[in-house]
């Protein structure tokens, strides 16, 4: 009996501290939990801000590299013009060269022009046929053409006159002679008047078909006792 009621009333006090014992892990699984909750918090803040450093970082280098791209993209697009503008400053050069080589040609031949008048021959004296020249003219078979009388002499003296052009050469197999008033237009008169020299201009229209192979000039003044001079170029080596 004495164990039985022993039994009984350690069983009566194991009831009574129950509600204890529950609480108590209660109390100890709340206090685990908020401490995992504050430790898994902070480790992934902590994660959560590295991140977003790490994104920034990113965005950072990658504005960067943005940049540099646009420095090389305009040092590229630089480079084109340059090269561009330094083809266009070439061309430039040489188109200025060229004109001026044009230029000092042109200077030589009229130095050599003056100094043939300033140095008279001893074959020839009086009015002389220096040159003739032809180039091509606007229309087609038209050629302008340029004659230089000049007078030979110590003292020169004022020269009146008329001048003939005489265009011989081939024409639908036969041989032709062309004179100059039926290659001009009307109303066009040959004359000249100078005392040291005189370049003489105008248009010839040959027809269609001709081939031109001499050119005979025939120059007179008008005087007293007329002096009339001729000589022949080659067309060819005229124009």
């Amino acid at each position: 009996m004495a164990d039985s009621s022993a039994g009984v009333t350690r069983r009566r006090g194991l009831k009574q501290y129950w509600p204890l014992w529950l609480v108590l892990v209660l109390a100890l699984v709340v206090v685990l939990c908020g401490v995992s909750y504050d430790y898994g918090f902070t480790r992934g803040h902590g994660i959560q801000q590295a991140t977003l450093a790490e994104l920034a970082q990113l965005r950072m280098d990658s504005a960067n590299h943005a940049e540099a791209l646009a420095v090389l993209e305009q040092e590229l697009i630089n480079t084109r013009q340059g090269a561009v503008i330094d083809r266009q400053a070439a061309e430039q050069v040489r188109e200025a060269v060229v004109a001026s080589e044009s230029k000092i040609a042109a200077l030589k031949s009229e130095l050599l022009f003056y100094r043939g008048l300033m140095a008279p021959t001893a074959t020839e004296k009086g009015l002389s046929i220096r040159s003739i020249s032809f180039q091509p003219g606007a229309a087609v078979n038209s050629f302008k053409y340029q004659l230089v009388l000049q007078q030979l002499a110590i003292k020169h003296r004022l020269l009146r006159g008329t001048y003939q052009l005489v265009v011989r050469g081939d024409f639908n197999g036969k041989q032709q002679a062309l004179l100059l008033r039926d290659l001009v237009d009307p109303g066009f008169d040959p004359v000249f008047r100078f005392r040291y020299f005189e370049k003489l201009e105008g248009i010839l229209h040959l027809p269609e078909g001709f081939r031109p192979g001499l050119v005979e000039v025939i120059a007179e003044t008008n005087e007293k006792r007329p002096t009339r001079v001729e000589k022949q170029f080659s067309w060819a080596k005229s124009g």
